[in-house]
């Protein structure tokens, strides 16, 4: 997925930006995928403290996103 920055996310740290972006997605994932490369700015790789700038590309690869399970029941030993 390619995003062009615009005036609102003007100066805004990379790091957060991607944050309010992703909801859903772990931010160890995001941390990690900074960390790696796999997030570019301009065709560059970016640390997680980049600001960015109007008209910047952010490249941001294909993620799953978490699914809201539902937690499973669980059947308790009767006391007795």
């Amino acid at each position: 997925m390619k995003e062009v920055i615009g005036e609102d996310s003007n100066d805004q740290r990379i790091d957060n930006f991607l944050i309010k972006r992703l909801k859903g997605i772990p931010r160890g994932h995001i941390y990690r995928s900074l960390r790696s490369g796999q997030v570019r700015i301009n065709g560059k790789r970016v640390k997680a403290s980049y600001r960015l700038r109007e008209g910047d590309t952010v490249r941001i690869p294909p993620t799953k996103r978490a699914k809201n399970k539902s937690p499973n029941k669980i059947k308790l030993a009767e006391s007795r």
